[in-house]
């Protein structure tokens, strides 16, 4: 039995560990899957991003190179030299048209306009200095891309201001919110030098206007992409930014329309426009999910004027990778699926067994005590394990029936004795009192004059009077936070004027005893709505303390913080302090502030408890803090306006 109870442990534990295995060869083939996918699928893009770069400057190069064949024709040097350009302007006409150029100009040496291809024919304005006709001006052969201002434009020649005129169209995820109107363009500018010799006497420029230039996107999307489409849609897409908002694309809005003027994520104008980094990753683009790729497009002088977009189809990567993991998910299940239907014949043997462990354990948790779990003999470990579970019930059982019966025999000597000490102190306060009324009307001279030793001894039955008054008070509290007689009873009242002023009255032989002064820096007029007796209770407490433990001859600190809706009151003394680590121990039954200086000071340990206690009922917290030898303070923080506050049964302080 022993034997074949391991073999089937063995199996078990072979079966667990291949569907663990399968399991992470599941998961790492779904990764890998997705990972080659993604990462071919940003090569793809990223390729086709270089390509759209080269054709880019392919275009500038051409533009280049057909500026300096114009720049070296001796008709062009000769209507310079002569100052006439009525021979040459035609023909740059036609040779601007030819090589399909928006606008091309020649300046004079001194940078003014000589003549312009493009009607209506402007001349003899300065030049725009852009980087570009700088750069040709100063003897240099510039091409680059740059911004050209609308009243430039319309002097360039008719129809160009046209083009630049876009309104852009913010999108939901945009930079801007407001849609603008562009009053600049963004042109494949270059210029070249014109030479007599060895001396220059002009500079010839010429561009394409991008705004609204279909050709050269179109083009770039036939090179790289031919005509494939994927799902009814043009696989790939090209778009020319200038800043962030579409000037020349091949996507298409849902009207059909290029979709001229819609403006770039907020996420990509972030990193390609102010950081200058390109982006590449999933977007969503107009309308679909592509694979984007996004590069700066800088003028001559390193500024960031637009950006250079090619994004392909997230669909045709998405699909294909769908496809790969359902084939590899699909041989992966049949094998897992195997091994769960023969792990399932074997669980089934020892599922019932368990699974009365489990339930019963389960009741033990709840409280509830269940009938004796059948032990099960034919696996030894799980037979072992019943009788060991119910042996644990069971004790687990006896113990619980002793405790009840410790616990309801506490409850009633504990009943016993809050009586008993509430039968005592009452009886003890009367006399006391008495006591206390005597000595006041002796010490005041009222049934004659006392010599020194007896005003010394009067002032000593005095304060042991006194210390016997907070005692039984204290213990009163005591007695009615343990029997949960302790409620709030809430009103309004002044703080100080209410509160703290009868305290610091009540105290004044103690702090003259003790040779103190107190710094009173509540502020009169300070509205509350609490339990005032209880109120009284604690500042008594907390200046009782500061008289009977702070140093001979200091000052005790009453201070005071409006935080809104709550008030919070400390009260600091020099003394004797204590540890960081032993403050929140002060605030526990029958604990005693020990004090060096003032020997023989003891008290009941009971104040600081019951300040807590009257505090917390007014939903408000106690602390302590100090430095140990030097000082420390008390501080309590309550609202403004306290509900009556009633302990349920459960709740601390309840009987």
């Amino acid at each position: 039995m022993g034997i074949a109870s391991l073999r089937r442990k063995f199996l078990v534990i072979l079966l667990a560990m291949f569907m663990a295995l399968g399991g992470t060869f599941l998961f790492s083939g779904y990764t890998l899957i997705r990972s080659i996918v993604l990462r071919e699928a940003n090569d793809y893009v990223a390729s086709a991003l270089r390509v759209t770069w080269s054709e880019y400057d392919h275009r500038l190069t051409e533009l280049q190179l057909m500026l300096q064949l114009i720049g070296s024709k001796t008709l062009l040097i000769d209507a310079l030299k002569q100052g006439d350009d009525t021979a040459i302007t035609a023909r740059l006409n036609a040779l601007m048209e030819q090589h399909h150029l928006d606008f091309m100009t020649v300046l004079n040496r001194d940078g003014r306009v000589f003549t312009r291809a493009r009607p209506p024919h402007h001349r003899g304005d300065p030049a725009h200095m852009d980087g570009i006709v700088t750069g040709a001006l100063s003897g240099r052969e510039v091409a680059g891309t740059v911004l050209i201002p609308l009243e430039v434009l319309e002097l360039e020649g008719a129809g160009l201001a046209e083009k630049v005129r876009i309104d852009t169209v913010p999108t939901p995820m945009s930079k801007r919110a407001a849609a603008r109107r562009m009053n600049t363009g963004m042109a494949l500018k270059a210029a070249v030098p014109v030479w007599d010799g060895s001396r220059q006497i002009g500079v010839v420029y010429g561009g394409v206007l991008l705004n609204q230039n279909d050709t050269l996107v179109d083009k770039i999307q036939q090179t790289i992409f031919l005509a494939q489409t994927y799902d009814g849609r043009p696989l790939g897409s090209v778009t020319i930014f200038q800043g962030d908002a579409r000037i020349a694309t091949t996507l298409k809005n849902t009207a059909g329309a290029r979709a001229v003027g819609t403006t770039v994520s907020s996420e990509v104008y972030d990193q390609v426009l102010e950081r200058g980094q390109p982006w590449l990753g999933k977007a969503f683009v107009v309308d679909d999910w592509y694979l984007a790729a996004y590069e700066p497009i800088y003028d001559p002088s390193q500024n960031i004027i637009g950006i250079l977009y090619v994004g392909v189809l997230e669909k045709k990567f998405s699909d294909s990778q769908q496809v790969l993991l359902g084939q590899f998910a699909l041989a992966g299940l049949t094998g897992t699926l195997a091994a769960l239907s023969l792990f399932y014949i074997l669980l089934s043997r020892v599922a019932l067994p368990i699974n009365r462990l489990a339930h019963a354990a389960e009741q033990v948790s709840e409280g509830r005590f269940p009938a004796e779990v059948p032990e099960e003999r034919q696996f030894r470990e799980i037979y072992h394990l019943t009788r060991a579970f119910n042996a644990m019930v069971q004790q687990i059982q006896e113990r619980n029936e002793r405790l009840a019966h410790m616990n309801a025999d506490l409850k009633r000597q504990n009943k016993s004795y809050m009586e008993l000490l509430g039968f005592v102190v009452h009886e003890l306060k009367t006399p006391i009192n008495s006591i206390t009324f005597g000595l006041s009307s002796m010490m005041a001279q009222s049934v004659g004059q006392l010599n020194e030793r007896q005003r010394k001894l009067a002032d000593i039955i005095m304060r042991n009077a006194a210390y016997l008054n907070a005692m039984i008070r204290n213990y009163l509290d005591l007695s009615r936070i343990e029997k949960g007689e302790l409620a709030i009873s809430p009103s309004k009242g002044l703080l100080k004027e209410d509160v703290i002023d009868p305290i610091q009255y009540q105290l004044v032989p103690q702090f003259a005893a003790a040779r103190m002064t107190v710094l009173d820096q509540v502020p009169a007029g300070v509205e509350i709505e609490a339990d005032l007796n209880l109120l009284r209770v604690v500042m008594n407490n907390l200046l009782g303390n500061a008289a009977k433990y702070g140093a001979v001859g200091s000052q005790i600190q009453i201070q005071f913080e409006e935080l809104g809706q709550w008030i919070q009151v400390s009260v600091r003394n020099e003394g004797p302090g204590v540890p960081a680590a032993n403050a929140e121990q002060l605030f526990s039954k029958f604990t005693d502030l020990v004090s060096k200086d003032r020997t023989g000071r003891k008290g009941t340990g009971l104040g600081l408890f019951i300040t807590r206690e009257i505090i917390e009922r007014h939903g408000g917290a106690v602390w302590a803090e100090g430095e140990e030898g030097e000082w420390i303070r008390f501080s309590f923080r309550i609202p403004r306006r306290v509900e009556a506050y009633q302990p349920a049964d459960g709740a601390p302080g309840a009987g």
